[in-house]
């Protein structure tokens, strides 16, 4: 799944992917994608391309429904803060190829 945003001339694309839903029969599971979202930052004083992981997944029924309460910056510590972590770098590592690096790889 491809998602444009356009805000005052700043371009944002995330493109996600999500595994397979559940087998009917089978337990159901919880729903999550990984991707990357690419944008301009400024990380090293001028604009450039900036690739960042994105994990999604689904809320459980009991969530609550406002955004500003679903959302949160997490923090070394935190409850979740270890399992996010896991997440993104196994979508960082996994659902992200930079063809660079592939390239480098089949010359050597």
């Amino acid at each position: 799944m491809s998602l444009l945003a356009i805000n005052q001339g700043e371009v944002r694309l995330t493109i996600l992917h999500t595994p397979a839903k559940s087998i009917p029969g089978q337990a159901a599971r919880t729903i999550r994608s990984h991707g990357a979202l690419l944008t301009h930052g400024f990380p090293r004083k001028y604009h450039q391309p900036v690739v960042s992981p994105i994990v999604i997944r689904q809320l459980p029924a009991n969530a609550p429904k406002r955004l500003d309460q679903l959302c949160a910056t997490l923090k070394p510590g935190d409850d979740d803060y270890d399992t996010w972590l896991r997440e993104l770098v196994q979508a960082e590592h996994n659902a992200v190829a930079l063809t660079s690096l592939i390239a480098r790889k089949i010359e050597a």
